[in-house]
C-alpha cells in the first residue's frame, strides 16, 4: 500500500513539473485565458469537509448572517461555475473592514464593511466571482498540498494521507478557521481568480467592469489587499481579459 501511495504522489509531482510554473495559458480556439488548477493531494470531498469545519470555527467567533442580495448573486454565479454541485453557501460576516474570503468546498463570506463599500451589483458580483474562482481552482488545498510536500519526504507523506483529514492537517501544523493556510494565496493565484472572475461574470450576465472598478477603488485605499496580495498591473490585467472575452461597456 505504501509503495502505491509513493507512486501516486510521484506521478502527481511529475505532472506538476510537466505543467511548469505558469498555469495560465492562451489557446488558439478561444481568445479567453485558459486556467489550469495546480496539483492537489486532497479530494473534493476533503475540500468540502475542510470548509465545513473552518466555517463552524469562524461562526463561533464572529456574528454572521444571510443577506438576500449576496445569496442571490452568489448562487447565480455559482450555477455558471465549473462546480455548480458544491454545497455553495454565501454569508456576511459582521466586520467593519472591507474584505471577502472563500473556504474550500464553497463557503464564501463577505464583510459588512465590503457591502457598504461596493457601489453597484456588478461590483459585488465581481468580488463574489473572484472568491468563487478561488474555490473552483482549489487554491486553498493546493496551497496546503505544497506546504505538506515541503515538510515531508514522499515515503512519510504517503503514509499520512489515509490517516484521517483532521489528524493529517494537525500533524503538518495546518489549522482551520479565519487565519488558516487555506486562505493564504499567492499573487499568481490572485491573478487566476481575477481572470476567471471576468469569464464567470460574463457567463452569468454581469458586467465584468464591475470587478475592475472595485479593484481600482481598493487600489486607492482600504484593507482588501492585506488578505488579497495585489499582482502588478492588476486592474490592467482584468481589463485585458475583458477585451479578450469580447469587451463590455465601461461603467
Amino acid at each position: 500500500m505504501m509503495a502505491k501511495g509513493v507512486v501516486k504522489i510521484c506521478a502527481i509531482i511529475t505532472m506538476v513539473l510537466a505543467l511548469g510554473a505558469a498555469p495560465v495559458l492562451m489557446t488558439e480556439a478561444s481568445a479567453q485565458t485558459r486556467l489550469r488548477p495546480g496539483f492537489n493531494l486532497f479530494s473534493l470531498r476533503d475540500d468540502v469537509e475542510i470548509g465545513r469545519q473552518s466555517a463552524m470555527q469562524i461562526e463561533r467567533q464572529y456574528r454572521t448572517y444571510e443577506d438576500p442580495r449576496v445569496t442571490r448573486i452568489g448562487k447565480r454565479l455559482a450555477a455558471r461555475s465549473s462546480m455548480p454541485g458544491l454545497p455553495w453557501r454565501f454569508r456576511v460576516i459582521d466586520r467593519s473592514d472591507v474584505n471577502a474570503f472563500a473556504l474550500p468546498g464553497g463557503y464564501v463570506y463577505v464583510t459588512s464593511g465590503l457591502l457598504r463599500a461596493v457601489r453597484s451589483e456588478d461590483e459585488l458580483a465581481g468580488v463574489l466571482a473572484h472568491e468563487i474562482m478561488h474555490v473552483t481552482l482549489r487554491h486553498g488545498t493546493n496551497q496546503a498540498s505544497k506546504a505538506m510536500l515541503a515538510q515531508a519526504p514522499l515515503q512519510i507523506l504517503s503514509n499520512q494521507l489515509g490517516s484521517g483529514l483532521g489528524a493529517t492537517l494537525a500533524r503538518f501544523g495546518i489549522g482551520l478557521g479565519l487565519n488558516s493556510l487555506f486562505l493564504r494565496y499567492s499573487r499568481e493565484a490572485e491573478t487566476q481568480a481575477d481572470v476567471g472572475a471576468v469569464q464567470l461574470m460574463r457567463r452569468a450576465g454581469y458586467n465584468p467592469y464591475g470587478l475592475a472598478n472595485f479593484m481600482r477603488t481598493m487600489r486607492g485605499g482600504g484593507g482588501f489587499f492585506s488578505d488579497h496580495p495585489s499582482p502588478a498591473n492588476r486592474v490592467e490585467r482584468i481589463e485585458e481579459e475583458i477585451r479578450l472575452t469580447g469587451g463590455a461597456r465601461r461603467r
